[in-house]
């Protein structure tokens, strides 16, 4: 049979436990928070925007036409 706990064992047990109860509410509010924030956002694209129009990049070919005029 195990000996009875001492005061102080009891005592920081409460302590350790309420630390967790603390952390576990602190996460559901993050959450939620985060959901919260998400819905208010607009839709995500599937891609970034840059590849879905690119812009051509400035080329030599491009400065030498302008030469060639």
């Amino acid at each position: 049979m195990p000996a009875k706990k001492g005061k102080n064992d009891v005592l920081k047990e409460m302590q350790v436990f309420r630390a967790e109860e603390a952390a576990r509410k602190e996460e559901r509010l993050v959450a939620r928070g985060v959901a919260k924030l998400m819905r208010k956002l607009p839709p995500r694209n599937p891609r970034p925007p840059d590849l879905v129009s690119p812009k051509p990049p400035i080329l030599k070919s491009q400065s030498s036409q302008a030469a060639v005029f």
